[in-house]
């Protein structure tokens, strides 16, 4: 990883914020290779300290039509989704990424940009996800860890809860380095904790919609 990379993880870090309902969220390690009940009690804590008071909306209606970021089937299970089937989309603005001008390709959204997370239930994938989980890329926002807003939308009520806990992005992080999704990130590029960058060269072998 290179080591402006490095330097930007690190800085991230800071925005990292204790969850007041637990000191346990102080140290959820990255979950990578962790028993399966030991993810899923961590993603329990997660949720247990999101928001979820008033606040103007994240995500706008039309999200379901956009662009998907990846044509891969995500039916593998992964940390803090289980097995979740999962359809990735991403707003107009995420898909015009800025590359850094250095040999590891680093990857940086613009301010404004949104990815998606569709997921049913294994033999479910039909009609309305059960959940949609967003990052929002919004470096002045209070809720923000590594300048995103951490968030899950239920879609039967519309309401949208915020992650204060620094889960999602502890698991996120591992996209800066290698990872076994997508092209696997061979040269540690800091991708600004997405997995599947949109749009992003050689980061699916099918092609993108």
């Amino acid at each position: 990883m290179s080591r402006a990379a490095k330097d930007r993880r690190r800085q991230a870090g800071a925005d990292f914020v204790e969850c007041s309902a637990s000191k346990a969220a102080r140290a959820i390690p990255a979950t990578r290779g962790l028993p399966i009940a030991a993810v899923l009690a961590a993603l329990s804590l997660a949720l247990s300290c999101a928001k979820s008071e008033a606040r103007d909306p994240l995500l706008p209606p039309d999200y379901a039509s956009w662009r998907r970021t990846t044509a891969a089937a995500l039916d593998y299970p992964i940390p803090g989704h289980m097995d979740d089937f999962r359809v990735i989309r991403a707003n107009a603005l995420a898909f015009r990424t800025v590359r850094r001008a250095d040999p590891a390709g680093d990857v940086d959204f613009p301010s404004g940009s949104i990815v998606v997370k569709e997921a049913w239930p294994r033999g479910a994938v039909e009609g309305a996800p059960a959940k949609v989980y967003f990052m929002v890329k919004s470096p002045a926002d209070p809720s923000a860890r590594g300048a995103w807003v951490w968030g899950m939308l239920d879609p039967a009520t519309g309401a949208e809860q915020v992650f204060e806990s620094a889960f999602c992005i502890t698991c996120h992080a591992n996209a800066n380095e290698k990872y076994p999704y997508a092209d696997g990130n061979p040269g540690e590029a800091f991708r600004d904790y997405v997995f599947f960058p949109p749009g992003l060269p050689g980061a699916d072998p099918e092609g993108y919609p």
